[in-house]
């Protein structure tokens, strides 16, 4: 009984601390994350923000995440600030990640050949250009992941080509760009003269107008690459420029910038939080075991061909039904886009206008009278006849009773076909024609 006793006092008490013990909070490893910026920017602190929530949305439940303040390194657009940034965060033994947040930033990065720590560029425009590393979809180098669309230089420049089919387009690269990659410009055009275009790039610094002035007498369109860190203002003027000049402009990355008034553009589509959740699910993968330099460098993004009808009409260069059918008009006239319907309503339309589908609802409905008449002839036949006589009063009375002045008879007969051969097939052809 002693021990019984015993149990029954210290059994609850057990639950009573297990219970205390169960119910505190596993301590979660903490995580630093460095990020380099290019150099201040009127986007970067909703670029910056995005990616912060995606990776902190992500991976909060798991890990402890931080962005220290004095773990973001902002650059002043030159390659000399960028390097001192990114050695800085690499030899920071606190900075368990670097982040390479933006296109300078991740294309010096991906030149270095060691890395102490686990480092994402995810700004990466054309690998093939920029002479990137690769291996089975991979970086193959050590603690570098990458982030790539599958898209390249080629497929802009035939989607812009299709548009507007120029002769001798000028491309805007930013100097940024140029000094950093002193033959992408060279490669720019070797890829576009293979395609068959006469391409000429200008290097644009931080005013539009050198560039403007430096247009050949027969440029006749302007594809305008990643102008970092050009401002809003200037922006303003190359749009007007262009439009002053009468020459479609193309853009492949900002959907603003044809909201603004460049002519057309071929802008992916959720750009920056694709690029941010793929950051983000690369960090995942990271922290639980995964090299970075195994990962997968390349994404599909989703591209939206975007019109801007308002400069189209200013510069008098509208384009071709077949571009109109498949983009976005921003922009458009009444007469343009004369009404909207969905895509049930589409389809509806679709059949009834559709003369073939008319011509075959026709065709059915005659093969259906051929079955009834077909069937005509097996159903039961009813025939009525009726027959009066009237013959005048004196030879009816002359007579004696044996002709009626009138007399009036009828009959009627049923009859039904029990089989016949040939009447049941042309019945059973009929309904399977």
């Amino acid at each position: 009984m002693k021990y019984i006793f015993w149990v029954a006092v210290l059994m609850p008490v057990c639950v009573v601390l297990s219970g205390l013990s169960y119910a505190q909070p596993v301590e979660k490893e903490t995580v630093t994350i460095g990020v380099v910026m290019d150099g201040q920017w009127d986007r970067n602190d909703d670029i910056y923000a995005m990616f912060k929530k995606e990776i902190t949305d992500l991976l909060s439940r798991e890990f402890d995440i931080r962005f220290p303040p004095g773990k973001t390194i902002t650059g002043d657009w030159t390659a000399d600030s960028i390097h001192r940034a990114l050695q800085k965060l690499l030899a920071d033994p606190e900075v368990d990640i670097v982040l390479a947040g933006g296109l300078l930033a991740s294309a010096q990065v991906c030149q270095y050949t060691e890395f102490s720590r686990p480092v994402i560029a995810p700004f990466i425009l054309d690998a093939d250009l920029q002479g990137l590393p690769v291996s089975n979809g991979a970086s193959g180098v050590k603690n570098l992941n990458y982030i790539v669309s599958s898209e390249r230089f080629e497929t802009d420049l035939e989607t812009y080509h299709d548009i507007y089919a120029f002769k001798k387009p000028v491309m805007l690269i930013s100097s940024i760009v140029s000094g950093l990659y002193p033959s992408f410009q060279d490669d720019v055009e070797y890829k576009a003269q293979e395609m068959g275009i006469d391409l000429h790039t200008i290097v644009v610094k931080t005013s539009i107008e050198p560039a403007l002035d430096a247009f050949p007498e027969d440029a006749d369109a302007v594809i305008i690459s990643a102008l970092y860190p050009l401002r809003e203002e200037e922006n303003k003027r190359l749009v007007q420029g262009l439009i002053d000049r009468k020459i479609p402009g193309f853009t492949g990355l900002f959907r603003e910038d044809v909201e603004n008034g460049i002519y057309a553009g071929r802008v992916p589509e959720g750009h920056f939080l694709r690029r941010a959740r793929r950051a983000a699910l690369n960090i995942q993968r990271i922290l639980l075991g995964e090299d970075a330099g195994t990962l997968p460098v390349t994404m599909s993004i989703n591209f939206r061909i975007l019109i801007n009808m308002k400069t189209a009409r200013t510069i008098g260069i509208l384009p071709g039904f077949n571009i109109l059918t498949e983009a976005e008009l921003l922009n458009p006239r009444r007469e343009e886009v004369e009404r909207k319907v969905n895509l049930v309503g589409a389809v509806g339309e679709a059949v009834r206008v559709n003369l073939d589908l008319v011509a075959k609802q026709r065709s059915v409905a005659a093969g259906k009278q051929n079955i009834y008449d077909a069937r005509s002839v097996l159903l039961p036949r009813i025939e009525v006849s009726a027959l009066q006589t009237v013959i005048d009063k004196d030879s009816a009375e002359n007579s004696l009773g044996q002709m009626p002045e009138r007399t009036l008879s009828g009959s009627a007969t049923i009859s039904q076909i029990l089989f016949s051969e040939p009447a049941w097939a042309n019945y059973t052809i009929r309904k399977h024609i």
